[in-house]
């Protein structure tokens, strides 16, 4: 049985349009993420955006969760073959991110985020970062 802040979890996220649309793999990550924020006692309301996403570092490619806080992005995902949830966090004043577009398309292709060194870019599930998530990055983004 499902409790309650689980129950509030999913509500929040499909509001941020993080949907599983009866996918039952969708289905099962997202509860062991929000598994993972119950644990660490995140409160709903600081995650001000979230999409489903495809993270790629140097040569690996993880698939999670991107979720935007006030100050932060955090990513929460598994790379295919390790089995388990990993988390990468990124700080907004230690970081730098830029847009890919496809100027024909009119569509942001991938964010790219430049950290401590390192070099991360992420898409959505359909081969674009969404609009929506976009603007409230930007809106907290800006305020940093």
């Amino acid at each position: 049985m499902e409790s309650s802040v689980h129950h509030k979890w999913k509500d929040h996220f499909s509001a941020l349009e993080v949907k599983v649309n009866n996918n039952a793999t969708l289905e099962k990550v997202l509860d062991q993420i929000i598994d993972i924020l119950i644990q660490r006692a995140i409160n709903i309301d600081t995650v001000k955006a979230g999409m489903w996403a495809s993270l790629l570092e140097e040569n690996s490619r993880a698939f999670g969760v991107l979720l935007l806080f006030e100050n932060k992005l955090e990513y929460i995902g598994a790379i295919p073959g390790e089995g388990k949830l990993k988390n990468w966090e990124w700080d907004f004043k230690l970081s730098h991110i830029e847009k890919v577009e496809d100027a024909k398309l009119g569509i942001v292709r991938e964010m790219q985020l430049q950290y401590q060194g390192k070099k991360f870019s992420w898409n959505g599930m359909k081969g674009f970062v969404p609009s929506t998530f976009i603007s409230t990055l930007e809106k907290y983004w800006f305020n940093q």
